[in-house]
């Protein structure tokens, strides 16, 4: 569904696999006691989702400093495919 809403190819359905799985474990489950998450259960925190983004947005990705030329561009723009 991941793949279908954002209109990519159906090669990329493992980096969609790999988010949705972040995603699962970052959220209550009805297997688990009350207000729980699986990432609570391993570490003992709960998790800390603010840095959540929607999957397959555009994004701009950082040249780190090493790698820019002088007039160069300092980022890239790409797409965010997971964590």
């Amino acid at each position: 569904a991941m793949l279908d809403h954002t209109c990519l190819p159906c090669n990329l359905w493992g980096e969609a696999a790999l988010c949705a799985a972040y995603l699962f474990n970052c959220t209550e489950s009805c297997s688990l006691d009350p207000g729980k998450t699986p990432y609570e259960m391993l570490h003992g925190v709960k998790p800390d989702i603010a840095h959540l983004q929607v999957f397959s947005t555009h994004c701009f990705v950082h040249i780190p400093a090493e790698l820019q030329k002088k007039l160069g561009l300092r980022s890239h723009e790409a797409v965010f495919m997971g964590y």
